[in-house]
């Protein structure tokens, strides 16, 4: 925002911090946001409620979702979690937490049936409940993940990491449809010129992304259709 703010000509950019997920889904309904950073398959339907998809973080490597569990926990195959707590933010809209579920259903453990899910607020709050051990696993991005342990590296010393599944596409930028033309034109310069402001990197950095790119709802195509997948099978 700082990085925004310093470039967006007669502009400013504020942040509103929601109380959870759900609030966030609301507002974004709603249409209180103006500008707004969330996974495909939220801004793909948000592109019903006034929003477009105008960009997208770049790189799609790092989109992956991790099963961490704790080091020496004797887990060593997708089964072993049978009869386990698997700590989760449950949402059949967050594609990491859908990412994590349907490979531990792909590798045969039936997730509908065979664990307990321990719903959390967020991927931060499941890497602790396996770092105090009240639960087996967790699910969490990579980017959550390779953020909070860069900042809590005690969380290594008994959390690890044990699976990972292929990723899907980052995060989509959305506009609300209002916002005048010029300024987002503006704002899409400058996001997409990121990766070569050296004021931006420090803010990159911290984030673990590398910048951002054009995109629009066709990019997320194949993610829509992960989650179709995922919901003739999977249950939260």
């Amino acid at each position: 925002m700082e990085y925004l703010n310093a470039h967006l000509p007669n502009v400013r950019v504020k942040v509103h911090a929601c109380v959870d997920w759900n609030e966030y889904l609301s507002f974004l309904n709603q249409g209180k946001f103006d500008i707004g950073l969330v996974n495909g398959i939220v801004a793909c339907e948000a592109t019903n409620y006034g929003y477009s998809i105008c960009g997208k973080v770049s790189s799609d490597e790092p989109y992956s979702s991790l099963i961490i569990t704790q080091k020496n926990s004797g887990i060593n195959k997708v089964t072993d979690l049978k009869g386990k707590k698997v700590a989760l933010v449950p949402s059949n809209t967050i594609p990491s937490t859908m990412m994590g579920m349907y490979y531990l259903y792909d590798n045969g453990l039936d997730v509908n049936l065979l664990i307990h899910k321990e719903n959390v607020a967020s991927f931060e709050a499941g890497i602790i409940s396996v770092y105090l051990g009240k639960s087996a696993a967790a699910i969490c991005p990579r980017r959550n993940w390779s953020v909070y342990v860069r900042e809590h590296p005690e969380m290594l010393s008994k959390v690890e990491i044990k699976w990972e599944t292929e990723p899907l596409e980052q995060n989509a930028v959305l506009i609300k449809n209002t916002v005048d033309k010029k300024v987002v034109s503006d704002l899409m310069n400058l996001l997409f010129s990121m990766h070569d402001a050296k004021d931006a990197q420090p803010a990159l950095q911290k984030l673990d992304i590398t910048g951002f790119e054009k995109a629009d709802n066709e990019v997320y195509k194949p993610m829509l259709d992960f989650k179709l997948k995922f919901d003739s099978l999977i249950h939260l």
